[in-house]
């Protein structure tokens, strides 16, 4: 009998552990990995005299705020060594109307992806306001990693007439399957 209070430790050790688990990136069964957005960290570029409304976390819609140029970061972990598609769920605000060249241009904001410190592929233009799926494939190994996102043209006009900005709902990473989109 003098073993169940050491079966019991083992069982609240097990327990606590799984909770410390969770409270990380979480991964389900089909080997997703979601990176919860309060993991994120923002990078305000020196310039930002105001980084705490400029970067905000809006926890009532689920969305990173970036009302400037600027990253943010988070460190989730791979299992194993493989390509992964890193699907960044992402909306924005369009700057309509922007002279260019003695014309009037919409500009869509863009956003850099970067792995370990280094930025990965080419910025990604959203292709709508709308919260949309925006996919890349990246050969990870199994580890620790850090994950960023850049805003990386805002436009604004100071009298109110244009202003873009970018939004991040979500990031998850897949096992990439060959052959698809």
């Amino acid at each position: 009998m003098k073993s169940q209070p050491i079966t019991a430790i083992y069982f609240i050790a097990a327990l606590v552990g799984c909770s410390l688990i969770s409270s990380a990136a979480d991964t389900n069964k089909s080997g997703e990995i979601k990176i919860p957005l309060k993991d994120f960290k923002f990078k305000a570029p020196k310039s930002v005299t105001d980084p705490d409304s400029a970067f905000v976390l809006n926890e009532e819609d689920a969305k990173l705020c970036f009302y400037t140029n600027g990253s943010a970061e988070a460190k989730f972990t791979v299992p194993v060594n493989a390509e992964w598609d890193v699907i960044v769920t992402a909306s924005g605000d369009t700057a309509v109307g922007v002279p260019v060249e003695g014309k009037q241009k919409d500009i869509h904001p863009n956003f850099q992806l970067g792995f370990d410190g280094k930025d990965f592929g080419k910025e990604i233009t959203l292709k709508s306001d709308d919260a949309q799926d925006y996919k890349v494939v990246v050969p990870l190994t199994a580890g620790e990693h850090v994950i960023s996102v850049a805003f990386t043209n805002d436009t604004y006009d100071p009298d109110g007439k244009f202003d873009s900005n970018f939004y991040l709902h979500s990031i998850k990473l897949q096992p990439h399957k060959a052959g698809t989109p």
